[in-house]
């Protein structure tokens, strides 16, 4: 509020090229047709593609993974509400799936760089991939998992070099650097592509 006016022009004139490519984006995705969550769409998972059955079943909503490809089970009458049944017994699955992997590379990256494995939870996050608390709490977006394997890595090694650099300035880029020297182009195709990762 107390910026002069000025100054605001010239940071927008300076960012034109930027702001123009976000807002072109930004339409792109508004104009893009919502998925039906319907047999033969595909999903995205650790980089891969998941082709998608949908069966209708007595019973709970289920999904099972075989071989390149998503089961989900609806019961039959379902009232309309097909579309959310299928998003929510997705989502749980994706979660389920997010906890395993995400736990895993967490270990894994851990003992490379020396820090005692901290606590993972997996939640809903709309802007933020990951985060690490002041006590070494990591929290993950289930999303994540969608995404390919070197980019999820990126987004596990970032959260754990917080813990010993609760910052984003010098040291904490130099750790980062020195477990993934290609980090700049990770953390950008992440920027890039992350609006795909999300049902």
């Amino acid at each position: 509020m107390r910026v002069p006016l000025r100054l605001i022009e010239e940071f927008l004139a300076r960012r034109a090229r930027w702001l123009e490519g976000q807002l072109e984006r930004q339409a792109q995705r508004a104009t893009r047709a919502p998925s039906e969550y319907g047999s033969g769409d595909t999903l995205p998972f650790l980089g891969d593609r998941l082709h998608l059955l949908v069966r209708e079943k007595t019973g709970k909503p289920a999904v099972m993974s075989m071989l390149g490809a998503l089961e989900v089970t609806v019961p039959k009458e379902m009232n309309g509400k097909r579309r959310a049944t299928v998003v929510a017994a997705l989502e749980r699955w994706y979660h389920g799936q997010a906890e395993s992997e995400l736990r895993t590379r967490v270990g894994r990256f851990a003992t490379v760089m020396g820090i005692a494995p901290p606590a993972v939870l997996i939640r809903s996050q709309k802007h933020l991939w990951g985060s690490c608390s002041p006590r070494g709490v990591m929290r993950f977006n289930w999303r994540l998992i969608m995404a390919p394997p070197h980019l999820v890595d990126y987004v596990v090694v970032h959260e754990l070099c917080h813990v010993r650099h609760p910052h984003h300035q010098k040291p904490f880029w130099d750790a980062v650097q020195a477990v993934l020297p290609d980090y700049r182009a990770r953390r950008a195709e992440l920027r890039r592509d992350g609006h795909n990762y999300r049902l």
